[in-house]
């Protein structure tokens, strides 16, 4: 969708309806930020009547009816009914294999439960309520209802979409009295409520449940097929309405619910795309040298190759961290970050050692996401292999095994030794230099992980191919060449005198440093 004006609401805004998106963006991934009309303080639309509540309820939590565009109930969980000739007598039976998002089938008893907690709230519910003679499950499929008085709005009141809804909930939950709010968000719906994302007055998240089964019809407002188009949708909470419209116009929201009038005409999409266009042209030169770059033959690995490639290859919601050292050239340049991960780099930049330890802090937060620290051997020996024991400690507890911990091995404080080469004119100095030589991949078997070491460009994309189909946590150890330069996209003479003063003083690796510098600037030529 691109940036629009208002979209015409129609009957169905008259009638309550969701809210339809009114201003939008082009949005090519599968993760959708929506800003609500309002805070989300609580899922349960039963207990409460907020239009928010109940937007949101109605993702996690399905319907055993739905009202359709024309207002008309039709089946959602329910197969059908039947009702007697009186109205007062009313079947229903369970589509087969509906799951809650804990995979427990939904069951007769489940639907019992749901409807008798919306019915002390309900004002429909609550009719029903006061004629029932009998409220009994003949099968798990199955659901009777037998009242003694006609009550012909049986179908809307049950597939209504105005709080209180009739959410089918698990028993154990549904039995939470109608007058508390529930704490536990077990649904029956397309997308499953992350609770241990949820920040009340910031960020609340969905997720596609992949057992989810539509309805074989098309979608047709609250009723039919709901098949989700998004695997994740993010509601951020913003403080105010220019912040919002901030946000719209820099591409970190996709949708805001109610944006003010007098707001529309600056979200309207420029005609004059110049810039944006040169921007874009930039952007994709720039990539188009960092793969030339990566693929530039080195001794015995390009460390760019090792990054590009695993680039390639992220999962989805990664989280990513650094290291200070010339590990986060490489993750600066030629790893691409989508919008749906997270990364962190050392805090003051040059701090050493964070690396490894912000990724098990990563992990600890959000344990169902795949994190992977990207360090160099100094930080390792820093601190890093003391971690590898905590990792080794704690992987088993964790929901998702998922962490991988690539090491830089060159043997060398690589980011110091380019800095005295292009900052002060000096030479490599071994002694202050050097690295002592250590097995990391060995190291990470001996504490029960997984270890791949990498000694050839040729194994690059098959180690990482290795490494993510690894059932715990995995140390990869690239073996890359110290004399691949970090070198800026714009030189300054400074930085060229002192390289070459440092080449000049007898540097021990200059003639490797030369060969790398002019492959890097002239990638073409050395093909």
């Amino acid at each position: 969708m691109k940036r629009r004006d208002f979209l015409a609401a129609g009957t169905a805004a008259a009638l309550g309806s969701l809210a339809a998106p009114r201003i939008s963006r082009a949005q090519s991934a599968r993760v959708l930020r929506f800003v609500p009309q309002a805070n989300l303080s609580s899922l349960d639309a039963v207990a409460g009547t907020q239009y928010v509540v109940r937007n949101a309820g109605l993702m996690v939590w399905d319907t055993l009816y739905g009202i359709d565009s024309t207002i008309t109930p039709k089946p959602q969980m329910a197969e059908g009914h039947e009702a007697s000739a009186d109205f007062k007598t009313w079947t229903f039976r369970l589509r087969p294999g509906l799951k809650f998002h804990d995979g427990a089938p939904v069951l007769a008893r489940d639907v019992i439960a749901s409807l008798n907690r919306w019915m002390a709230r309900d004002t429909m519910g609550q009719r029903i309520k006061a004629s029932m003679d009998a409220f009994e499950a003949p099968d798990d499929r199955t659901v009777r209802m037998r009242l003694n008085k006609p009550f012909p709005k049986m179908l809307f009141a049950l597939g209504k979409n105005n709080a209180p809804v009739a959410l089918i909930m698990p028993e154990r939950i549904a039995k939470t009295d109608p007058f508390h709010l529930i704490t536990e968000y077990v649904g029956s719906g397309p997308m499953m409520f992350r609770k241990d994302e949820w920040v009340p007055g910031s960020r609340a998240v969905f997720e596609r449940f992949g057992d989810y089964a539509p309805r074989a019809e098309a979608a047709d407002w609250l009723a039919g097929g709901k098949r989700m188009m998004f695997d994740r949708i993010e509601w951020l909470i913003l403080p105010d309405d220019a912040t919002k419209a901030a946000a719209l116009q820099n591409g970190e929201i996709d949708w805001w619910e109610n944006p003010i009038p007098d707001l529309v005409p600056l979200l309207k999409r420029k005609s004059d795309r110049s810039w944006r266009e040169k921007v874009e042209k930039g952007m994709q030169e720039w990539w188009k040298l960092m793969d030339e770059r990566a693929a530039v033959a080195a001794n015995p690995i390009n460390p760019q190759l090792v990054f590009a490639e695993l680039s390639k290859r992220l999962p989805d919601r990664a989280i990513l961290s650094s290291d200070s050292g010339s590990a986060a050239n490489w993750f600066a340049r030629d790893i691409k970050i989508r919008e749906d991960m997270m990364a962190s780099l050392s805090g003051n930049l040059a701090t050493m050692g964070p690396g490894v330890p912000y990724a098990i802090a990563a992990k600890f937060a959000f344990p169902e996401r795949p994190v992977f620290a990207l360090v160099g051997d100094g930080a390792m020996q820093m601190n890093g292999i003391n971690e590898l024991i905590t990792i080794s400690k704690y992987w088993k507890d964790w929901r998702d095994p998922r962490f991988y911990v690539l090491v830089l091995n060159n043997r060398d404080l690589n980011q110091v030794t380019w800095e005295l080469r292009a900052m002060a004119g000096s030479p490599n100095i071994p002694s202050t230099q050097t690295l002592p030589d250590f097995s990391y991949a060995q190291y990470a078997e001996q504490l029960g992980l997984n270890g791949i070491r990498i000694e050839t460009a040729a194994g690059v994309g098959a180690a990482w191919d290795a490494a993510l189909k690894s059932d715990r946590p995995v140390v990869i150890e690239a073996m890359v060449d110290p004399d691949v330069p970090p070198l800026p996209p714009h030189i300054t003479l400074e930085q060229a005198k002192s390289f070459t003063t440092a080449l000049l003083k007898g540097d021990p690796e200059a003639r490797g440093i030369m060969e790398q510098a002019f492959r890097a600037m002239f990638p073409k030529k050395t093909e």
